[in-house]
């Protein structure tokens, strides 16, 4: 439930009032981790499930799903992170997110290079790997 939904539902916003940014962009990284977060569980749940005719196209997704998250990544550290800094002037507020982002850095990339080896034929698909990975 976003922030916005939550504001709407409870009668915290007439009809024709726009969302403040602060409401709004929370509710949107609700969506979006949301999204980051099945789409990990996604993988996860069916790695072990994959028929030998799927893997290359589930490895697609994992490689997919890694950019997706680079993307997000990317944004919030170049675009949102330092705008937050800003409107705040506290230098070095998002600090430990950024941080946090590049704690599991590595092991995602290990996740995607294992799925582009699969898609490129230069390892075999092992559903056990992957969620080891994971």
């Amino acid at each position: 439930m976003t922030p916005a939904y939550q504001a709407k539902q409870h009668g915290e916003l007439p009809e024709n009032q726009k969302l403040d940014m602060f409401t709004d962009v929370a509710s949107e990284m609700v969506l979006v981790h949301n999204m980051i977060i099945r789409g990990l569980n996604c993988i996860y749940l069916q790695a072990p499930h994959i028929k030998p005719s799927e893997r290359r196209s589930f490895c697609r997704f994992i490689i997919g799903w890694h950019a997706y998250l680079h993307a997000h990544h990317h944004s919030e550290e170049t675009i949102l992170f330092p705008g937050i800094e800003k409107m705040t002037g506290v230098k070095g507020i998002m600090e430990r997110n950024v941080e946090q982002h590049h704690m599991f850095e590595e092991e995602l990339e290990r996740l995607r290079e294992y799925a582009e080896a699969v898609v490129e034929g230069k390892e075999e698909y092992d559903g056990s790997k992957v969620i080891g990975l994971v």
